[in-house]
């Protein structure tokens, strides 16, 4: 069952690739990667293929909505938006996986439409200076997007 993807969005500095939890259990590529997976709080993170190209997998939990709403008009424990934490989690695995050679990331969520294209976007931006293709062919969680953003912003801590 396994397949190369091919839909990739390859940019100047960093190629991006947002998939749906379905379609990442199939893919694979022949270059090195990475792979950000998004899932519900409640849910189990899809299986992915095993490659020798997969680098690294940074496995995530949150809810799709704006983490301001939910603050305010849901203040409870069980509801978990996207926070500045999370954001600083993916821009520190972006950077380490650069340092290590890795050009492609693959991001998924549940549907590969909000919370992996804001994602998406934010690092296109970050890196490549252009946002369009995730803009148009997506419609990233603008949220998430804004605070990845301010997370690669933000120098790294050097240890």
């Amino acid at each position: 069952m396994e397949q190369v993807c091919r839909d990739v969005y390859r940019g100047d500095v960093l190629s991006l690739q947002v998939l749906d939890r379905f379609a990442v259990r199939l893919c694979s590529h022949d270059e090195p990667y990475a792979v950000i997976s998004i899932t519900d709080p409640e849910a189990s993170h899809p299986a992915l293929v095993r490659s020798d190209h997969c680098r690294d997998v940074l496995r995530l939990r949150f809810l799709d909505i704006d983490g301001r709403i939910a603050q305010i008009r849901i203040p409870a424990p069980h509801v978990v938006g996207f926070t500045p934490e999370i954001a600083a989690k993916i821009a520190e695995f972006v950077r380490e996986q650069r340092k290590n050679g890795v050009n492609l990331i693959v991001v998924n969520c549940e549907f590969g439409m909000s919370r992996s294209a804001g994602v998406a976007a934010a690092l296109s931006l970050y890196y490549n200076y252009d946002e369009t293709f995730f803009l148009v062919h997506f419609q990233p969680n603008s949220w998430v997007r804004r605070l990845v953003l301010e997370a690669l912003r933000t120098p790294a801590v050097e240890e």
